[in-house]
């Protein structure tokens, strides 16, 4: 099975057991703010927790979280 996963500031869309699902972003992001390096911060959160769990969801959630603690501690928001 193919799975895909879209990620933006919004949030993130997904595609997993022949559905689309979406997930939002825990922290609103204002368009002022550089979030360069958050993405790498989602991406190796998402490929760990996946790795450990095989669990989409789970994964994603995981990879929001530690992307916007990376923001939270680089713009203290």
């Amino acid at each position: 099975h193919y799975k895909a996963v879209i990620h933006s500031p919004e949030g993130t869309k997904f595609h997993y057991r022949d559905k689309f699902q979406f997930i939002k972003n825990p922290i609103p992001l204002d368009d002022d703010i550089c979030i360069l390096g958050a993405g790498d911060a989602y991406c190796v959160s998402f490929i760990h927790s996946f790795l450990k769990t095989v669990d989409m969801e789970s994964s994603i959630k995981f990879a929001h979280e530690n992307a916007s603690a990376f923001l939270v501690k680089k713009y203290k928001l």
